[in-house]
């Protein structure tokens, strides 16, 4: 069911070319920007991979490509648009065709890497990912306040991966009939026999899952929906705060209705008061964002480095996540409105 499903998100094949700012529909890219967060010595380190696979799996990005898809009412120079970027199980990055519509209702770009599904190695997938996620904001007008990263069964496990390890980045995370979680959990129907964990997240990394939204997604007739059910008992009791999951009658293992995707996506905007104690901390890293804004008007090199201090020092606020944003275009020279 699920092959026959994925096969079908190939009627369309576009060819590649280079990355064109603000353009509206589908179609596909090569990118050009490895993200600082998928080099290799990187995701060795935050996922306990081994030693040797920098020289073993990693890969030349020119030689890969993407799938954008920008809604028509997209407006560079508008309100932001969210970031949607997909981990597929196939080597077919593409919007299912009952997405589209949704994605725009919600004011989503969707980013999906191409060949980059279940038979490629791991370090592979988790990099792609995150370069597409690094990529789409040089290009486009997107609020760092809604970059979420979603996929489908082994995707779906990569973006649970991925949206608890790097939730600097990724405002939340949508697993699809497969997700992952970081320590050993018993299988119900199983005692005694444990599902293997992931390696992460550090103390930080796990600071940020904690306080964003956590969608996961199965059906009753999912061979996944054991391990789905689990995992998001296991998130909430590990203190996650916005954990919600779904299961869908009569789905097996394959994407849900788009009603459903529609409904998951909504809740994805849907996060925990701030504290007390966090809209203190968001108000002084808006200070110093504020002044390495106004240093950078003044002399762009001393001002790239305040903005980088403030994305890394403040990377669990706004402000933070805002001067990541500005430092990565100042700093690859692409030109993107940043909206009112």
């Amino acid at each position: 069911m699920l092959a026959a499903t994925l096969m079908s998100l190939s009627a369309c094949v576009f060819a590649a070319g280079p990355p064109v700012a603000h353009q509206t529909g589908a179609y596909d890219t090569t990118l050009v920007h490895r993200s600082p967060d998928s080099a290799a010595d990187k995701l060795v380190f935050r996922y306990g991979l081994p030693q040797d696979w920098p020289q073993t799996h990693d890969y030349d990005l020119s030689q890969e490509t993407v799938r954008f898809h920008a809604p028509d009412n997209y407006d560079p120079a508008g309100e932001p648009m969210g970031l949607l970027v997909w981990a597929s199980p196939s080597n077919n990055g593409a919007v299912p065709r009952d997405y589209a519509q949704v994605l725009a209702q919600h004011r989503l770009i969707w980013v999906g890497v191409h060949r980059n599904g279940n038979r490629r190695q791991l370090m592979q997938r988790l990099g792609l990912t995150l370069d597409a996620a690094f990529n789409a904001p040089l290009y486009y007008n997107i609020d760092p306040e809604r970059v979420y990263v979603a996929g489908l069964s082994g995707g779906g496990r990569i973006s649970s991966r991925l949206g608890v390890n790097h939730a600097e980045l990724f405002r939340g995370a949508l697993p699809i009939i497969g997700c992952d979680f970081y320590r050993p959990v018993e299988a119900p129907s199983r005692p005694g026999s444990f599902w293997r964990p992931f390696h992460g997240p550090t103390k930080r990394a796990l600071r940020n899952a904690r306080r964003q939204p956590l969608v996961i997604v199965t059906g009753t007739q999912d061979g996944n929906r054991e391990q789905c059910q689990a995992y998001a008992k296991a998130y909430e009791k590990a203190g996650f705060d916005a954990v919600t999951y779904i299961e869908v009658p009569g789905m097996a293992h394959t994407l849900p209705p788009a009603q459903v995707f529609d409904d998951a996506l909504a809740l994805l905007d849907q996060r925990p008061e701030p504290t007390p104690a966090e809209l203190k901390r968001r108000a002084i890293g808006q200070k110093h964002l504020d002044a390495a804004l106004a240093q950078h008007a003044q002399d762009p090199a001393a001002g790239l480095k305040a903005l980088r201090r403030v994305a890394l020092r403040y990377d669990d606020t706004p402000a933070g996540r805002q001067a990541r944003f500005t430092a990565d275009r100042a700093a690859f020279a692409v030109d993107t409105p940043t909206g009112p």
